[in-house]
Formats: structure tokens, sequence, C-alpha cells
């Protein structure tokens, strides 16, 4: 469980998700919830769609 608490998305129940994307100094959160998600980064953690973030990966093959 989080020790950290964030007050920063509109629906404050996915709060927790940067939370633990925080804690755990998660390099990338995996969303397809950009009406709630309308940042493309929190700290260190980038917020991706699975498109762009599948995208990212398929990158580092080339």
């Amino acid at each position: 469980m989080p020790t950290i608490k964030i007050d920063l998305l509109k629906d404050k129940s996915d709060n927790k998700l940067l939370e633990l994307a925080e804690e755990s100094r998660a390099a990338f959160l995996v969303t397809g919830n950009f009406s709630d998600f309308t940042i493309p980064k929190y700290k260190n953690t980038h917020i991706l769609s699975p498109r762009d973030f599948w995208d990212f990966v398929v990158s580092l093959s080339d």
C-alpha cells in the first residue's frame, strides 16, 4: 500500500494509480482512461495509451 497521498486527478479514485506509480518508481502508467488522466507525465512516470506504449516497445527493436 502506498504511503504517498496524491490529490491531482478529477476522478479521486484514480489518484491511487499515481500514488502506486510514484511509490514503485514506475517509468510508465498505461491507461486508456484519458478523460481522467489528462497529463502526459507525472514526475518520472510517463502516462501512455496502450497503443503509444506498444509503439514505444516496438521502436526499441528497430
